[in-house]
């Protein structure tokens, strides 16, 4: 006689190892300037944390989740509501320096209309398929470039900067692979 045990492990949480976006980056050379400010920042306000690199340096325009894997279907709707986003370049500039959510020290200007229409187009280019329209919310956006996390507590004050800025010429979708520090740019959409 045979006996066969079942045993049921308790499954793993799902690990959510993917995160896409979409964002704008700086030139190479601006992103490279934005990495040493943050370094001298981070030693002369001798402040505890991580400098963010240039090459993954953004301004994130809106997230499409964190995911186990990309779906399919989902990157494609992306790709589709980026296709249908027409404007032209336009120019950002970050004059102040502040505390974020999260430990975060970043880059941010009160105003940047260009930013602000060109986010609202892709969102409205974004509304027209349903997995992508959840994320077009009204919530208060803040354009900002995250530059340094911090890991001591101390209260950090905004303060101003001399103006760091860029013409933005195209826009990304990127996957960020969480953990790993590693941004994989999937699609580019130039500004004509």
């Amino acid at each position: 006689m045979s006996l066969q045990l079942a045993f049921e492990w308790p499954q793993a949480p799902t690990r959510r190892t993917e995160r896409l976006f979409f964002a704008i980056l700086p030139d190479d050379a601006t992103a490279a300037w934005i990495e040493r400010c943050a370094l001298c920042w981070r030693e002369r306000l001798e402040l505890i944390g991580r400098v963010i690199p240039a090459r993954r340096l953004h301004i994130s325009l809106y997230g499409l989740g964190e995911h186990e894997a990309l779906p399919p279907m989902l990157l494609e709707q992306a790709c589709r509501a980026a296709d249908a986003v027409a404007c032209a370049p336009f120019d950002v500039e970050f004059d102040r320096c502040a505390g974020f959510g999260g430990g975060a020290i970043v880059l941010y200007k009160r105003c940047m209309p260009a930013l602000l229409e060109f986010r609202h187009r892709l969102g409205i280019a974004m509304k027209v398929a349903p997995p992508l329209a959840a994320v077009v919310t009204q919530r208060p956006y803040t354009p900002h470039v995250t530059v340094l996390y911090r890991q001591d507590a101390r209260p950090f004050e905004e303060q101003p900067i001399g103006p760091i800025g860029w013409t933005v010429r195209e826009f990304v979708l990127v996957q960020s692979l969480v953990g790993r520090e590693r941004h994989i740019r999937l699609g580019r959409w130039p500004l004509t």
